[in-house]
């Protein structure tokens, strides 16, 4: 499933909850908040996931190791290259309730 909204963290956590994600691009910082939550959630659930920064990244911090990123300010062909990588990777996990 592809979907392209902005939300808050809580409703991205209650997306990522229904399992019906192909994957996600997720801005690293929204309205003052990371997305390393969403993102942690993504990852147990083996959905592939890209940030959107405009800056260096991720925070070292974050335990993400070479994440997919999608520069700011994007244009459609960084937005296809990095969707295309997304769903060319395999889930590492099938989708179960935590």
């Amino acid at each position: 499933m592809l979907r392209g909204l902005r939300c808050p963290n809580s409703r991205a956590q209650e997306l990522v909850g229904e399992g019906q994600l192909d994957g996600a691009i997720l801005d690293v910082n929204l309205a003052g908040q990371n997305s390393y939550l969403v993102a942690r959630a993504l990852q147990k659930r083996g959905v592939p996931f890209a940030f959107a920064t405009g800056d260096s990244g991720v925070a070292p911090e974050s335990g993400f190791e070479s994440p997919i990123f999608l520069p700011k300010p994007f244009n459609f062909e960084g937005v296809k290259l990095v969707l295309d990588k997304l769903l060319a990777t395999p889930r590492t996990r099938a989708l179960s309730p935590q």
